[in-house]
């Protein structure tokens, strides 16, 4: 019979990793922007630009308010809305309404009070986001 030999290592079993500051949420908010910008596609009217200007401008503000959230609050919050499924169908409109859903979500961590202006930011973003989806379905900006 041959033995086998054991290595002896000294690496930590209770190893976790634990996810980076940010990472979902602003993924998350960046994936908004290009999916706007892809759904308009060669429709480029001035609506369409404004709404996107305005979003992506209120995202980068967004980004600016949200890393002045303590650490710990933020990784719970990751945590929790990254365990989430928002969009059930793999359409684009759908993935839209799961960012409003992620956004309103997101919302429930926070107290108005102490963050208000992340909160503020955040319902410019919802209200953009709704523009956007109308005025994709309005007949009168189709292309058929």
């Amino acid at each position: 019979m041959s033995e086998k030999q054991l290595s002896k290592t000294n690496k930590r079993k209770t190893y976790r990793k634990y996810p980076k500051k940010g990472l979902v949420m602003v993924r998350k908010m960046k994936e908004i922007i290009n999916i706007m910008t892809m759904l308009v596609g060669l429709k480029k009217t001035t609506i369409f630009n404004d709404i996107i200007d305005k979003t992506s401008i209120n995202i980068e503000e967004f980004i600016k308010q949200y890393s002045q959230i303590p650490q710990n609050k933020s990784t719970f919050i990751e945590n929790d809305l990254s365990k989430v499924i928002y969009n059930r169908k793999s359409d684009m409109k759908s993935k839209l309404f799961g960012y409003i859903e992620l956004i309103n979500d997101f919302g429930i961590y926070l107290t108005r009070e102490k963050y208000q202006n992340i909160l503020h930011i955040c319902d410019d973003i919802n209200d953009n986001l709704q523009h956007f989806i109308l005025v994709l379905n309005d007949s009168s900006y189709r292309e058929d």
